[in-house]
């Protein structure tokens, strides 16, 4: 692990000062903190020359292992065991960052993913997003021209529009166009099928059937079942098309039904919707921008957004989850690097510039973050160390969970707990402290640390 270089004049070690790096088995008092996350103690380690990367990219693994190396692994594999636990709790993603730089989150991050990968059971992702201080190809041996700032641009930035119409699904036009958070309207059609998508901010907020399919129509489904009568369905429909509010506002507005009964039927509509669209063979889709979805019809009066409460928005985000995604599905792979464990994959930082901190990269980043999340097990992300120009608050609110890396004779504990109260705006959820860079010989700074820091 890397330590901070110091310059000092000490007296002739003891013949056994090597003794330092062995492990010790730690007493129920050292091994807990009285606070909400666990803490986990790694030793201080003589740091490694990173591995020269083979011709792929990839480094070949060592012949031959020191005892310093499987003093490391038992110390990440007890650290993976505690965060295997989470995991089992529903965890997918975890943010790994620190108070100040210098306190080996990179290298932590790295031997965490190495210990869960290791038992072939997890598959693991390890996301560099320290754009500035990029660590984590160094540690594995990998290049770092096409990485996290490539794929945000060309996969999440690109004109769609613009693009070979064949390549893309339906899925991959709802996730684009809510990375860009586009409002609009997404008219997707397949022969006489013509489905018509109203998005506003990147979401879906209502799905028009076909012309000829009457049947599915919001206010045929509640005629059908007696809710409203002929004459208030018309006098909707017609206040529908002058305001170009959702129908089911209109009818909630006149007072000819209720929320609860309109969420029911709405839902229904959706899901046969959703039925009806993952029917459609070759479906061509495409999609006319506005500054807000809702005003074409209004002449570009002012008018409030639609209500996006109707329908839980775990039943819209649903809709656009089952729909087939062809272009996204084959090209994020390619930005993922192989190491020498088959379970464990790499995104470095990548060389083109972004800013996570930005709305541009921000929303993309997270739509990546939900998708990653559904390929891997577990998704760790590197974070930059935790400051007011960092987007270490920001990926904690995103993430399952947050790891906090504290160096044992690092940053003073008041910077430790601020760093925690900045991250605590986001609400995180804290699964532990790593205690990094102990000295196994020297036991009164680790009881310091165990006993005051409280996260």
């Amino acid at each position: 692990m890397a330590q901070k270089a110091e310059l000092k004049v000490e007296p002739k070690p003891e013949p056994k000062a090597e003794a330092k790096t062995e492990p010790r088995v730690e007493t129920k008092a050292e091994a807990r903190v009285e606070a909400k996350a666990e803490v986990k103690a790694v030793p201080r380690v003589e740091p490694k020359a990173p591995p020269k990367p083979s011709s792929n990219g990839v480094h070949k693994p060592a012949g031959f292992r020191k005892p310093h190396d499987r003093i490391e692994e038992s110390y990440f594999d007890s650290l993976a065991a505690s965060v295997l636990e989470h995991l089992q709790r529903g965890v997918r993603s975890i943010v790994i960052t620190s108070a100040g730089s210098g306190e080996g989150k990179s290298t932590v991050t790295a031997g965490l993913g190495r210990a869960l990968a290791r038992s072939g059971r997890q598959s693991v992702c390890i996301v560099d997003t320290d754009r500035f201080r990029p660590t984590l190809h160094r540690l594995f041996g990998l290049e770092n021209k096409r990485g996290l700032g490539e794929l945000l641009k060309e996969l999440y930035h690109l004109d769609i529009a613009r693009e070979t119409p064949g390549q893309f699904g339906v899925g991959d036009w709802l996730e684009i166009l809510h990375a860009q958070n586009k409002s609009g309207e997404l008219l997707v059609t397949d022969g006489d099928q013509k489905f018509k998508l109203l998005i506003h901010k990147g979401r879906i907020r209502s799905v028009q059937m076909p012309n000829h399919q009457e049947d599915m129509r919001l206010g045929a489904l509640l005629l059908r079942q007696e809710r409203i009568t002929h004459d208030q369905r018309e006098g909707a429909l017609r206040l529908q098309r002058s305001t170009a509010r959702p129908l089911g506002e209109v009818l909630m507005g006149l007072g000819y039904v209720d929320r609860d009964l309109l969420s029911v039927v709405l839902t229904d509509q959706l899901r046969e919707s959703l039925r009806r669209l993952l029917s459609l063979r070759r479906p061509e889709c495409s999609f006319a921008e506005t500054a807000e979805a809702y005003l074409p019809a209004t002449s570009g009066q002012q008018s409030e957004p639609p209500a996006n409460n109707l329908v839980g928005e775990q039943v819209l985000d649903q809709l656009a989850d089952y729909l087939k995604r062809p272009f996204l599905t084959n090209q994020i792979p390619g930005f993922l690097m192989d190491t020498t464990l088959e379970k464990l994959k790499v995104l470095t930082a990548g060389s083109v510039p972004y800013s996570l901190q930005e709305d541009a990269f921000a929303q993309p980043f997270a739509r990546l973050l939900d998708r990653l999340g559904r390929m891997f097990d577990v998704v760790l992300l590197d974070s930059p160390p935790v400051a007011l120009a960092s987007p270490a608050e920001m990926l904690a609110g995103l993430a399952g969970g947050v790891l906090l890396v504290v160096k044992a004779d690092g940053y003073d504990l008041q910077i430790v707990q601020q760093a925690k109260m900045q991250l605590d705006r986001a609400k995180p959820n804290f699964v532990g402290v790593v205690l990094n860079h102990i000295d196994m010989r020297h036991r009164d700074p680790m009881l310091y640390y165990y006993g005051a820091y409280q996260p």
